[in-house]
């Protein structure tokens, strides 16, 4: 999970708020912004077509 927390960051998709902690280090925090929701978007509709177009293959349909 981290690896991909570390590259959405990377990819500027998140806002990352560091808190301090009662034991240990300071946490991070990650929050989606404006480009993240953008990208999260883009992805559901990508996913709704390759989803139909497998349903669609499953029943025995091209």
């Amino acid at each position: 999970m981290y690896t991909i927390l570390v590259r959405l960051e990377r990819n500027g998709l998140v806002q990352v708020t560091k808190r301090p902690s009662g034991v240990g280090p300071p946490r991070k925090f990650f929050a989606l912004n404006d480009a993240g929701r953008e990208e999260l978007a883009a992805f559901w509709v990508k996913w709704e077509y390759l989803s139909a177009r497998i349903d669609k293959l499953k029943e025995g349909g091209r």
